[in-house]
């Protein structure tokens, strides 16, 4: 049996490496897409979260006896007295905190 030379086509090696290639591309794209939907899912609910943060201090700060409606937010107001450029200013500050992370998200200070 004679071999023919200059065949076209590739060899089952060549066809293996490359589908692992292409299968090893894909796995990669298929992780960043799936982290960046977890991203963008978490940065919504944080906008969602500081947008209700917004709503309850302007309420705060129309009604000092106001309580706080949503279950995901503490309201809480400090008494103070602020120094600025050598007068005594007092007032209340008023900050709204994450309950779930228990840090501050947005706060004012109202004068008296």
């Amino acid at each position: 049996m004679k071999l023919k030379k200059n065949e076209k086509g590739f060899t089952l090696v060549e066809v293996i490496v490359s589908i692992a290639l292409i299968g090893m591309l894909l796995l990669l794209l298929s992780t960043f897409m799936v982290n960046s939907l977890g991203m963008i899912k978490t940065q919504g609910e944080n906008t969602n979260l500081l947008y209700a943060a917004q709503k309850e201090l302007d309420n705060a700060m129309e009604n000092p006896t106001y309580e706080v409606q949503d279950d995901r937010l503490s309201i809480i107001r400090k008494p103070t007295t602020m120094n600025v450029e050598g007068s005594y200013i007092e007032g209340v500050l008023i900050e709204i905190k994450d309950v779930k992370e228990a840090k501050v998200i947005l706060s004012t200070f109202i004068t008296n």
